[in-house]
């Protein structure tokens, strides 16, 4: 029953370049916390909700994984352990690191309430008359 949760949170987090992993310690933690005889598996969401997703969301807006990286979930002393992994943007040559810039645009907003938007890379284009 674990899995099934995770699996679902998994796929939400991919799509935001997010990889979670839970160890073998941290699928009996949620077993264990997350099962109750008289709800079943009702409880699991909440647990997960509050233990994981919680923790995820701010480190996704305003942490390390704000450009994706790797979770892997584990157990350590009766409590949840969060070791993270960044994802690295990584340019190989010039040519990509031109080809990022071009693909950026600015957005100028002019008086009468339309805008404008060029390519970042106008920014380093020489503005002489010819």
């Amino acid at each position: 029953m674990v899995d099934k949760f995770i699996i679902e949170l998994d796929q939400q987090l991919n799509e935001r370049k997010v990889f979670l992993q839970l160890t073998v310690r941290a699928r009996g933690w949620f077993a264990e916390r997350g099962y109750d005889p008289t709800f079943g598996a009702r409880p699991m969401a909440r647990l997960i909700q509050n233990e994981i997703k919680r923790v995820l969301a701010d480190e996704i807006l305003f942490g390390k994984l704000q450009s994706g990286g790797k979770v892997e979930v584990d157990e350590s002393e009766g409590k949840l352990i969060f070791p993270i992994a960044r994802r690295a943007l990584q340019i190989r040559n010039r040519q990509a690191a031109q080809a990022v810039a071009i693909s950026l645009v600015r957005v100028i907003s002019r008086p009468d309430g339309t805008t404008n938007c060029s390519p970042v890379s106008d920014l380093f284009r020489p503005r002489f008359p010819h």
